[in-house]
């Protein structure tokens, strides 16, 4: 059998001509509306109308043709596209979160903090701001152990196989992210969800409490492994 090719990441740009007037247009522009109740208001009004919440114009194809991907960090946004049929099992959507969240709201890392502080004008994420969005996507089915790789949405995937495949390889899963980043609170709520700890969960959590101070995670990691290996 010969072996698929290795993941290209080069932008892939649809080359057919996108019709303005298609519900899959206005699904875009929809997404892109600035003022989050307008945002909300039109989407709901398209998606009332026949559109397809799991589609939408967009001139690279992975990173811009999907609603859900581009709005899941809105709670609001994310159970109204779940509502009307959003496939939330498909992609790595909880490990995405995760992995973009910088600050933790209990004991953050110590590295991170200094960062923040030397640049005090850089955006921070915290812990919490994400909480909601999470919990939405796994009641509604989202993989928590997806694995995914921080700021993949500028690596340009150009199809579906391919992403899973190099994030499967090269990737880290949702719990990794919450072990490294001390996020206490998402770590409980993917351990409900099923989230399985590996290996590299123990190493993150000894990272984790010498740049924290507090052995609260890797408490938690120590017991969650030994009652997952007892299964």
């Amino acid at each position: 059998m010969q072996r698929r090719p290795s993941p290209n990441f080069e932008v892939s740009v649809k080359s057919n001509k996108i019709d303005k007037k298609s519900l899959e247009y206005q699904m875009y522009e929809a997404v892109h509306i600035k003022n989050g109740s307008d945002r909300y208001k039109k989407m709901k009004f398209l998606l009332e109308n026949g559109a397809d919440a799991n589609r939408m114009s967009g001139k690279i194809k992975w990173v811009e043709t999907n609603p859900l991907w581009s709005c899941c960090e809105d709670p609001k946004l994310a159970e109204l596209l779940i509502s009307y049929g959003a496939d939330v099992k498909k992609r790595p959507y909880v490990a995405s979160l995760i992995s973009y969240i910088n600050l933790a709201d209990k004991n953050p890392r110590e590295d991170r903090k200094m960062f923040y502080e030397k640049h005090p004008l850089v955006p921070i994420i915290y812990e919490h701001e994400m909480y909601e969005s999470v919990k939405i996507l796994l009641r509604s089915g989202a993989d928590p152990n997806f694995k995914c790789i921080y700021g993949e949405k500028s690596l340009f995937p150009a199809t579906d196989w391919n992403y899973k495949r190099y994030f499967s390889k090269h990737g880290k899963t949702a719990i990794n992210y919450c072990v490294e980043g001390n996020f206490l609170s998402l770590f409980s709520l993917l351990i409900d969800y099923g989230a399985k700890l590996d290996k590299e969960s123990i190493r993150l959590s000894k990272e984790t409490t010498a740049q924290t101070g507090s052995f609260e995670m890797e408490k938690l990691v120590k017991l969650h492994w030994k009652l997952q290996n007892e299964k």
